[in-house]
């Protein structure tokens, strides 16, 4: 008898836990172009980032050729791992059609084409390495991909909602298929 509740409550506990299941979808995004402002930043030190977030809301209107409007990229890139972490770049910006110069002190960055698995983090700024770390972690691994070593995507568009519960915004993960 005990080994049956057992086997149940393992199940309805299995069948709660379902739904919190981080999922994504695999796209394919074609090359890419992006301008805004570019920083050094590493895992344990995210200040840069923020700052470069700041600094580009500032200076967004002198973009021109921008592809979506109110549309904003993160890009994470040319990742270095060392004794002491993993030190990375991340342009805070915009896509842009076509590859024209970028205004001063902004950088312009070409994305190739690649696949990606896309994963919404619904909520607050305050819980997205929680959302890294499950993507990371947990997703993929349980998944037929593996992380790739190509840039990050992280999309902020119309869902994307600063400090509100509701808020969402994308991650594309780089992947190729195990």
């Amino acid at each position: 008898m005990r080994k049956i509740v057992f086997l149940l409550l393992l199940g309805a506990a299995n069948f709660l836990f379902a739904g919190n299941k981080l999922e994504f979808k695999i796209v394919t995004l074609p090359d890419m172009v992006f301008t805004g402002i570019s920083v050094d930043a590493d895992q344990t030190n995210m200040s840069p980032v923020l700052q470069a977030w700041q600094d580009m809301m500032k200076v967004r209107g002198k973009i021109k050729n921008t592809v979506k409007k109110g549309e904003y990229w993160g890009v994470s890139y040319d990742y270095q791992m060392t004794t002491t972490g993993l030190f990375f770049r991340y342009l805070a910006g915009v896509q842009v059609k076509g590859k024209s110069k970028p205004p001063k002190n902004m950088t312009t960055l070409k994305v190739e084409s690649y696949t990606y698995a896309v994963f919404q983090h619904k909520g607050k700024m305050d819980t997205l390495s929680q959302t890294y770390s499950e993507i990371y972690q947990t997703a993929l691994p349980q998944s037929d991909y593996v992380p790739a070593q190509a840039p990050v995507l992280e999309l902020y568009g119309k869902e994307f909602k600063q400090g509100q519960d509701d808020s969402v915004m994308y991650i594309y993960a780089p992947v190729i298929k195990k």
